[in-house]
């Protein structure tokens, strides 16, 4: 298996992969940072992972590829993703990716409840990341393998512990590690001109 599509198609795999990925790209923010509609006055108690889990337990219209999806828009709305923006950001950008994807989709008063947030926040959330999108929601499909590849990829090759039960599912899926990585080079060449190390990739994964 090349890997391509198994983030989509395996909920094993897409749970702890993309909640290791969203805890890497968390940055450390200054006190004096400016603060935006998508952060909250403290961490919420519940974890990334958890949040997926409630998300994709209670939303059955909500496809696996509207989280890749939404992943993409949480990059581009440029809203730094810390500890006290990634629920508001992942929340936000799931009701988008699944309004504008889906056909049959839950309102914004069951995504609120379902989000621990008060309706009235979250529909300000949701126009804020629109205008921050600039109403643009297409992907193209190569942005969105690329998003896929880049979530995998990126745990496969860290050292964090909290990646192990990602990198775990991603081989027990059977995943073929060089083509997985390739195809993220491959498709970051093409989008951004850089390529990744495919030797570090692998020999991380390897450990």
């Amino acid at each position: 298996m090349d890997g391509k599509d198994v983030l989509v198609n395996s909920e094993a795999v897409l749970l702890p992969t993309l909640s290791a990925y969203l805890r890497k790209k968390l940055v450390r923010e200054a006190p004096s940072a400016q603060r935006t509609a998508f952060h909250a006055l403290r961490p919420p108690p519940i974890s990334v992972e958890d949040y997926l889990k409630r998300i994709l337990k209670y939303n059955a219209t909500c496809s696996q590829a509207n989280f890749v999806a939404a992943v993409v828009y949480m990059e581009r709305s440029g809203v730094p993703i810390t500890v006290y923006t990634v629920h508001r950001l992942l929340i936000s950008a799931v009701l988008i990716s699944n309004k504008f994807y889906e056909d049959r989709f839950y309102n914004n008063k069951f995504f609120a409840k379902m989000g621990g947030l008060l309706l009235e926040e979250l529909n300000f959330l949701e126009r804020e990341m629109l205008e921050l999108l600039k109403y643009n929601l297409l992907i193209s499909e190569q942005q969105f393998e690329f998003q896929q590849a880049e979530i995998m990829a990126t745990i496969l090759c860290s050292d964090a512990p909290d990646a192990a039960d990602g990198r775990r599912a991603l081989l027990e899926a059977g995943v073929d590690v060089v083509e997985l990585v390739r195809l993220r080079n491959r498709l970051h060449t093409c989008i951004e001109g850089e390529q990744a190390d495919l030797g570090a990739m692998l020999v991380q994964c390897a450990q």
